[in-house]
């Protein structure tokens, strides 16, 4: 997978990654060793699910020591029925001169244009101590993101634990849950932390926490 982003990024056209049905007719992990995905360049990447479920069935692991994908400004992606799990940004701890030090979007960090469609996003976090300001464990948003039939659970930061929104943020049929936000002072939006443009429809949040 890390070899046909590579490719995809290195063209100027638009490209689409597709998992062969016959090899991932099952359940199974792509585990990271090398750090996250990152995307530079317009793609759409394409994962079976069950015919008979609708489960998805291909997980990408940060295998809590990295983010899973990072979407680059100017980069128009998709991704489809592909579950981002078990992202973990380490801890930089704030100095006194830096107090604020900050990590961002665990699962995934969007800076571009990106659809996540019939996907999930579970399981990532972000270490929390002292004022540190870590945000987005789920997804950390600063461009154009369109979450469609999906779920975002169980994902944890100091704020925004499902999401942390600065930009422009779409929700249709999808559910967040026990999703959640804490740090030692403060913290704010268990499912969502919106500062940008946010619109929710047909979806569910539920169970999702503050603790401070």
């Amino acid at each position: 997978l890390r070899d046909a982003i590579n490719q995809a990024n290195a063209d100027t056209g638009s490209d689409l990654i597709v998992f062969d049905r016959s090899k991932f007719a099952s359940a199974q992990t792509i585990t990271l060793s090398l750090g996250e995905l990152d995307i530079t360049h317009n793609l759409s990447i394409i994962a079976p699910r069950d015919p008979l479920t609708g489960a998805d069935l291909v997980t990408v692991s940060g295998n809590k020591a990295s983010r899973v994908f990072e979407i680059e400004p100017g980069a128009t992606v998709t991704l489809s029925g592909l579950i981002e799990a078990d992202g973990q940004l380490p801890f930089d701890a704030p100095t006194l001169n830096n107090p604020q030090v900050a990590d961002n979007g665990s699962g995934i960090k969007n800076s571009g244009i990106l659809t996540l469609d019939s996907s999930i996003v579970r399981n990532n976090s972000i270490s929390n101590l002292f004022f540190s300001p870590d945000t987005g464990g789920g997804i950390y948003n600063t461009g154009t993101l369109e979450v469609n039939n999906s779920t975002i659970s169980g994902n944890s930061a100091a704020e925004g634990g499902g999401i942390y929104n600065q930009g422009t943020l779409t929700v249709n049929n999808s559910t967040l849950s026990s999703n959640s936000a804490s740090l030692r002072f403060t913290a704010g939006g268990g499912g969502i932390y919106n500062t940008g443009t946010a619109l929710i429809f047909n979806s569910t949040l539920n169970s999702n926490k503050v603790s401070a």
